[in-house]
């Protein structure tokens, strides 16, 4: 397995509106273009003195299912200060043990 992984800031005041159109707009938004080898999504969010960080992680089967093209809606239009200007790909290994 393979995640993509981006990371995106707010200020405190947005960051429930943000949650609201990543889990409501744009994660769904991503499963409906039904990606070969897309697995779906996991939303983390951190709560820091003065923004929220927002880190989304992407699942797919293989780092070439993985090469989705980017998004062409600037992301400050849709409320976050700044982003990362890459993402991270990592590959999933088993521990070996649950």
């Amino acid at each position: 397995m393979i995640t993509r992984i981006w990371h995106g800031w707010t200020a405190p005041d947005n960051a429930d509106t943000y949650e609201t159109l990543l889990r409501t707009d744009i994660l769904p938004g991503i499963a409906g273009k039904q990606i070969p080898g897309y697995r779906g999504a996991h939303l983390l969010r951190r709560e820091l003195a003065d923004e929220v960080e927002f880190i989304t992680m992407l699942w797919f089967e293989s780092k070439r299912a993985s090469c989705m093209k980017k998004s062409r809606r600037p992301a400050r239009r849709n409320g976050v200060t700044h982003v990362q200007k890459h993402q991270d790909v990592v590959q999933l290994r088993s521990a070996g043990h649950r």
